[in-house]
């Protein structure tokens, strides 16, 4: 009978009861573990399983085209180019951490085009665009939501540069440098006809009604235009150049005077050379006559088409030569044409006569210069409005779609399942670590117990299992 109150065996109900004596111990360790566990994983297990995408498309201006503003082709692998990163860092404190210099090194982070299958089975792309980079480079999904999105917008901001930047009056440039009144007409027009050309493109993409905001006042696309053309007309061209013809204006009097007269020789000398080659032409098709008669009337033709194209030249030579000489006139060259002794003509020139421009001529001139000088700056104005229009509408139509607000996380552990795991974990620990501290010390009480029990014919500890029992070391 003794035998069976003599037992090392230990309960369930015995062992929760031991642990529990030190509650608040068994509480700690719990919450330590839990809190240590949940800190591993989502500072450094985590961060370094996790991979952090964003999906965005853009739209601006011409999108379709694959082409910034300035012609330059749209690379949307440049969106993450090592240059790229490190003006997406640069632009603000809040990435002063992120390591894209590891990021770089080690292919950390990708771009990839979506792309779809049309109905003739041709894989196109979609226009979207995926950017995937490791979560290690951050210290949380916030710094990688904002880094990323940056960068998406580093080709907007580039467009937005560039519009701003670009030079619209290339032409009103080159035409401060020209030297005579029509080659300042054509660059004049150039411009007008630039400034409509890019109004047009605009509208065809935008419509003739969509409005834009410049300098507090909007007004459509189509007022604009309206506004660029109606400063320099092509009446109001055509009347500068045949002003231009009829009066001869010279825009620097040394220059045009030996340039000029250098013209008269030369076209005198053409002159010249179309006259003896014509009596050529004619003597041989005399011999030919003579030999064929009316039968080589086909090979008379290319002989006849000659002698006409030269004579029509030589008019055409007289015309320019007057106006020539007209023009000198006018600056005081008296240049006179002559008939010399061998028949030929001779060009006589009287530089320095003293002959000055008339005062009616000198009216003239100058209203001339007035008038070339308003339509130049109002095409300035224009241009100026014209730059202002296209970065106010580049601001507004430039944009990048994002397909979610946030990144979207893939990899790494569940934070609550993490928390719910290391609860567990600390637990468990804490079962043990009381176990090891209090269970010996039970165990020998509870013998101790058993056998006094047995000696002194008293119950036997299993009776006395509810009492508040403390081991030794209590």
């Amino acid at each position: 009978m003794e035998e069976n109150y003599v037992e090392d065996g230990l309960s369930l109900g015995e062992l929760f009861r031991v642990i529990f004596r030190r509650g608040w111990l068994v509480l700690v360790i719990t919450v330590a573990v839990t809190i240590v566990g949940a800190l591993a994983v989502a500072l450094i297990i985590n961060p370094m399983q996790t991979q952090y995408s964003l999906t965005f498309s853009y739209n601006y201006p011409n999108s379709s085209s694959q082409r910034y503003p300035d012609g330059t082709s749209f690379v949307y692998r440049d969106i993450v180019s090592q240059s790229s990163l490190e003006t997406a860092k640069a632009s603000d404190e809040a990435f002063a951490g992120v390591d894209i210099e590891g990021m770089y090194e080690d292919d950390g982070i990708s771009i990839t085009a979506l792309t779809e299958t049309d109905a003739d089975g041709v894989t196109v792309e979609t226009g979207e665009y995926t950017m995937n980079v490791g979560g290690s480079y951050f210290d949380s999904s916030q710094q990688a939501t904002q880094f990323l999105r940056t960068l998406a917008n580093g080709p907007i901001n580039y467009i937005n540069s560039v519009v701003g930047s670009t030079d619209y009056s290339v032409n009103l440039a080159a035409y401060e440098t020209a030297n005579d009144y029509e080659t300042r007409i054509d660059y004049l027009a150039s411009q007008r006809n630039y400034l409509l050309g890019q109004y047009d493109s605009l509208i065809e993409t935008f419509g003739n009604d969509y409005v834009v905001t410049v300098n507090g006042s909007s007004n459509s696309l189509s007022y604009f235009r309206t506004q660029a053309n109606q400063v320099f007309t092509s009446d109001m061209e055509t009347a500068l150049r045949n002003d231009l013809d009829v009066n001869g204006y010279v825009f620097d009097n040394a220059e045009y005077q030996n340039t000029a007269v250098v013209q008269i020789y030369t076209l005198t000398r053409e002159k010249r050379d179309n006259i003896a080659t014509i009596e050529a032409l004619r003597k041989e098709l005399a011999e030919l006559v003579k030999i064929y008669g009316n039968s080589g009337t086909t090979q008379y033709e290319t002989f006849n088409e000659q002698i006409v194209n030269l004579t029509v030249r030589n008019v055409e030579i007289n015309s320019e030569r007057q106006q020539l000489i007209e023009n000198l006139g006018n600056i005081g060259v008296t240049v006179t044409i002559t008939e010399g002794d061998s028949g030929e003509e001779v060009v006589n020139v009287e530089y320095n006569t003293g002959e000055n421009e008339s005062d009616d001529f000198v009216n003239k001139k100058a209203n001339f210069d007035t008038s070339l000088a308003g339509y130049y700056a109002s095409l300035t104005v224009v241009t100026e409005t014209f730059k202002s229009v296209n970065i106010s509408l580049y601001e507004s139509e430039s944009t990048v779609i994002f397909n979610t607000n946030n990144v979207v996380a893939s990899g790494g552990i569940n934070i609550i399942i993490a928390g719910v795991v290391s609860l567990i974990i600390g637990f468990v620990i804490a079962c043990i670590v009381v176990s090891i501290m209090d269970l010996p010390a039970y165990l020998r009480e509870k013998k101790r117990r058993a056998a006094n029990a047995v000696a002194g014919g008293k119950e036997p500890p299993e009776a006395k299992e509810a009492k508040d029992d403390k081991p030794d070391n209590e």
